[in-house]
């Protein structure tokens, strides 16, 4: 099998981690060059960009996209876990309006990561301790952006507690599951998710992703496909020199970001301006 490089937008399925999803791949593809472009819970589902080969380079400038969820809250109890397959730990009042206040968190928020995260404290996750009972050491609080949050559905009265689904859009490093119960404290009570499902990342949406199971060397999107931020500049117009050896390109300013592509698509490498150039960031073999 030849190797390909680029991008998968997989739809993740619940009841499986992103490591899985990446172990899948590698074994499809015979690689050992795969990884993905920030963590879904086991219990969630939805995007999950997974990179092969060289487009394992590109991760870290998808990871920063922003990420748009759709997710279901039962108010009234909280979980260990924060979600549904959580053991309870607490409960609190019901009595809450239809509609709750959104708009609260929208803009800058401080979000302290749960205890079953996979945040590393001392070289070990935070969901490590919780499992093994030990005290969950203190994490500070992470600066986000909530650009969107929006309740889809008033509140249900089921029995024993009610619940509403919500869509939010943020910066990356959200973690759902605190959302959901820092706006139920918020109201003066406690929650868990039911579901989290992730429609977007960046450009990578829910409704473009291919089920793991039917994934195959079809699906992969190019390098130069891959980071809409990037502007992309043909090489042919730079000096050939300069991209053979890695320097920096002096040409005019048209964007912070460029990615140089041959005629064919192929990506040779991302700049960023700084200082009258384009610096290099990643060089890349044109796919």
């Amino acid at each position: 099998m030849s190797p390909i490089h680029g991008i998968f937008n997989v739809k993740k399925p619940v009841g499986i981690s992103s490591h899985d999803v990446v172990n899948h791949i590698r074994r499809h593809f015979e690689t050992r060059k795969v990884g993905h472009a920030g963590t879904l819970d086991v219990e969630a589902s939805g995007v999950l960009l997974v990179g092969i080969n060289e487009g394992t380079k590109l991760l870290p400038y998808l990871q920063t996209a922003t990420k748009t969820y759709h997710f279901g809250v039962t108010f009234g109890q909280e979980t260990d876990t924060l979600d549904h397959v959580g053991n309870p730990i607490g409960e609190g009042p019901t009595d809450l309006p239809d509609w709750l206040d959104c708009d609260a968190f929208v803009g800058t928020y401080s979000q302290v990561p749960p205890a079953y995260s996979a945040v590393k404290v001392a070289g070990k996750k935070l969901y490590e301790y919780a499992r093994e009972g030990h005290p969950i050491p203190t994490v500070p609080a992470r600066q986000l952006t909530i650009s969107a949050f929006e309740q889809n559905t008033p509140l249900t009265r089921d029995e024993p507690f009610p619940k509403a689904t919500f869509t939010v859009s943020a910066s990356s490093g959200l973690y759902v599951r605190k959302l959901a119960l820092d706006l139920a404290m918020h109201h003066g009570t406690l929650a868990h998710t039911h579901f989290i499902t992730r429609l977007s990342v960046g450009a990578f949406t829910l409704e473009e992703s291919t089920d793991l199971e039917t994934l195959s060397a079809d699906h992969i999107i190019r390098l130069s496909d891959a980071l809409d931020d990037f502007e992309p500049v043909r090489a042919e117009t730079l000096d050939p020199s300069a991209l053979a050896h890695g320097r920096s390109l002096t040409i005019p300013k048209n964007a912070p970001r460029i990615q140089v592509i041959t005629a064919t698509g192929g990506l040779l490498g991302l700049y960023e301006w700084h200082e009258h150039a384009y610096k290099p960031l990643r060089i890349f073999k044109g796919d």
